[in-house]
């Protein structure tokens, strides 16, 4: 559904929290890159133009780490390899 939306309209958000105390909101438009992926084809590439960053930063708390997970099926940790590998390529 997020997808169909973006089409409509590209505004988005992106929010980051991870480690180190990184906690930043987005705000930008979406253009669809490739749909679907060359390399997965359930898979479309977005890339969002930045307008504003919107800090998260705040003296009463501190972001100490983001989610941590790993693949455990093989198949599945090459394909998101691949995907990577490929959007690495589009970002230039």
């Amino acid at each position: 559904m997020s997808l169909h939306r973006l089409r409509a309209d590209p505004r988005c958000a992106l929010t980051v929290l991870a480690g180190g105390d990184v906690a930043f909101t987005t705000h930008g438009r979406s253009t669809v890159l490739q749909d679907p992926m060359t390399v997965a084809e359930s898979v479309v590439a977005i890339a969002i133009d930045v307008d504003a960053v919107q800090s998260h930063a705040d003296p009463r708390f501190a972001v100490d780490g983001g989610v941590r997970w790993r693949w455990v099926d093989a198949d599945a940790a090459e394909r998101d390899a691949a995907i990577h590998e490929a959007l690495r390529g589009l970002a230039g």
